[in-house]
């Protein structure tokens, strides 16, 4: 974010957001060219990061993007995602087992293997499909994206003169919704089974962290604004942290039990055989469901979403004499 200008907040709303799009666009140029490299086995996880950061602002901003971003963009994007994503997910599987090979009850070696070789199957398949996507449309979706990314249309009927709404406008309205939207999110789950509602509150504690980043990393808000912006941004990923391990539990859960419904006809009583693999991942889904739920973290929480409001309204508020912007 340090090449967008330092007077970003004030140049129109439609420019302001083609402004965060293209440094995420470039972020995920720049970690492409990482996944050529064999020896850098983070390379992966932070192009899958840097494609769900320039889809979040696409979507967060839709209604001033649409002329710069196709549907066929958006849904080639997504492609690109769900495959990263089926390989990124087999390998964290891999790493749990493997930090748990020796704490996990009644697995045998054989079973383990049996998950192991099932998960590499997995994460094969992924890097393939990745990479066919990558060869078909990266450079044609990046190149347009780039392309549309620099302009964009007004228009008015003839004599009318309308204000457009600067970016600080859009941004503040933007962090406002998606804070409401966390806060909703995060008061529906009541249970730790309650898939559907952890999931959606993960998502949305993810998109708003994406959304607060700009500022954070830029130079174009009050210096008070940034300094809270990049707090909000740590506790956020700690949030996202917990609901994503209650999700990741729940989801290898469903895996194990799908895997295992295929059958083997090498290894009898298979389910017995990895009860100790689901029940590790059960308790691991109730530790962080806990932690979330402590009226001590809830109260943190509410604390934080209250930060972010007040940054956002900041935003648009008449800056008072000693609040400057960096230069």
């Amino acid at each position: 974010m340090k090449k967008v200008p330092v007077d970003l907040l004030d140049r129109p709303a439609p420019e302001g957001a083609r402004w965060f799009a293209l440094a995420r666009l470039r972020g995920l140029i720049l970690e492409r060219k990482r996944l050529d490299d064999p020896d850098d086995t983070e390379a992966l996880h932070d192009f899958r990061v840097a494609l769900r950061r320039l889809r979040s602002v696409v979507r967060a901003y839709g209604s001033v993007l649409d002329d710069s971003v196709s549907p066929k963009i958006r849904r080639r994007l997504s492609r690109m995602a769900d495959a990263a994503g089926v390989s990124r997910d087999a390998e964290v599987r891999l790493q749990w087992i493997k930090e748990r090979r020796d704490t996990i009850e009644g697995a045998d070696r054989i079973s383990i293997a049996w998950v192991e070789q099932h998960l590499r199957r997995e994460r094969r398949a992924g890097d393939q499909d990745l990479r066919r996507e990558l060869k078909r449309h990266y450079a044609g979706v990046t190149g347009q994206l780039q392309r549309g990314l620099m302009r964009y249309r007004v228009s008015l009927d003839t004599g009318e003169r309308r204000a457009m709404p600067a970016t600080r406008e859009l941004l503040s309205q933007t962090l406002l919704d998606m804070t409401s939207m966390l806060r909703e999110r995060l008061d529906a789950p009541k249970r730790v089974g309650a898939v559907r509602a952890l999931h959606l509150a993960r998502i949305a504690a993810k998109r708003l962290r994406y959304a607060l980043e700009p500022l954070a990393e830029g130079r174009f808000a009050p210096p008070r604004v940034v300094r809270s912006a990049g707090a909000s941004v740590v506790q956020l990923a700690s949030l996202q942290d917990e609901l994503g391990r209650i999700h990741d539990a729940h989801i290898f859960r469903r895996w194990l039990r799908e895997r295992i419904s295929e059958g083997s006809p090498h290894l009898a009583n298979l389910n017995g055989r990895l009860r100790g693999v689901q029940r590790l991942l059960g308790e691991q889904a109730a530790a962080s469901f806990e932690i979330v739920n402590r009226p001590a973290s809830r109260r943190r929480v509410n604390r934080l979403l209250h930060a972010i409001e007040a940054s956002a309204n900041a935003l648009v508020a008449r800056p008072s004499p000693g609040d400057t912007f960096r230069t």
